[in-house]
């Protein structure tokens, strides 16, 4: 077990790295930030004076060098916007986005598991149906389309809840809902076909000629092996609710670091946008090693090797 987590540890460090280079030349063909951080009179030698305060007057591949070096050190460096650590103003935000994703995941599982089983259990009738359609609706709408039709009926016009920010519960009912609506169309999806294709195997029928009581062949052979695709998708789609969070946080005014992000891009702050995108890179990546360490743990079929 310590050999496969410390090869898989190995793995998402190359990825993170990837991310890293990847990350620092896409946000320098976004333009100079120096020229949004001046007004239009300033003259060529403040311009450079600030080029070179900021570091940026270095050639591309040395400014790439002391990158690298820097995160080797676990510094991202500063904001060339709000002069403050970037990893400091990453963390002030970061609690929001994990609240709302987290609201997110367990809105999406509450609905999706009982509503997978029934369309599975009820395949073909009247509530199957119903619960397709609803799927199909969960997966064709964009999470800021859903964002802005869920602010205009619940605050707008029936004055249920907040249009945005941060607060009690009550301001996280609509952001989580719209960003956790595919993926509980996508688990309910999922998992109502794995489990129409798990019921219909032998050791099912096998486990049914033994007279055991239909909800325990469900709970005990049936669901156990069918949720191994779903921990892979929910897994995955972590990260996209993270990603997700982006679009949501500026629909809603949550102040996450999809919003900061959002603003860091506007401002052309590289180290900010470079900041949070390695820090979302960098979930992402723990979140797929707990998914495969959990597949161990779920199906003990599964060798490490």
């Amino acid at each position: 077990m310590i050999a496969y987590i410390l090869r898989r540890l190995f793995y998402a460090i190359f990825v993170l790295f990837g991310v890293a280079t990847v990350v620092f030349f896409i946000t320098r063909l976004t333009g100079d930030p120096v020229s949004i951080m001046l007004p239009p009179d300033a003259t060529v030698e403040q311009e450079a004076q600030l080029r070179a305060a900021l570091g940026l007057d270095h050639s591309l591949l040395e400014q790439y060098g002391i990158y690298l070096k820097d995160l080797l050190h676990l510094d991202l460096g500063e904001s060339l916007r709000y002069q403050q650590p970037t990893i400091q103003l990453i963390g002030e935000r970061l609690p929001a986005t994990l609240q709302l994703a987290g609201a997110s995941l367990i809105f999406s599982l509450i609905i999706a598991i009982p509503a997978g089983i029934l369309s599975a259990v009820k395949r073909g009738k009247a509530a199957d149906k119903g619960i397709i359609s609803l799927v199909l609706i969960g997966q064709s709408i964009p999470v800021f389309w859903m964002g802005i039709v869920l602010v205009l009926l619940f605050a707008v016009e029936l004055h249920w809840l907040p249009t945005g920010g941060i607060g009690g519960w009550k301001h996280l009912i609509l952001p989580a809902i719209a960003l956790g609506l595919h993926l509980m169309a996508l688990v309910t999806k999922l998992l109502r076909s794995s489990l129409i294709e798990t019921r219909g195997s032998d050791y099912i029928r096998t486990a049914r000629a033994k007279g055991l009581m239909p909800g325990k062949v469900m709970a005990k052979h049936a669901l156990r092996n069918a949720l191994l695709p779903v921990i892979t998708v929910v897994g995955l789609e972590i990260g996209s609710l993270l990603g997700g969070s982006v679009v949501t946080e500026s629909v809603f005014a949550w102040p996450g670091v999809g919003q900061l992000l959002v603003q860091a891009i506007y401002n052309r702050d590289f180290p900010l946008v470079q900041g949070a995108l390695i820090l979302l890179a960098g979930i992402f990546v723990l979140i797929n090693l707990l998914v495969d360490i959990c597949y161990v743990f779920v199906d003990p079929r599964i060798e490490l090797e």
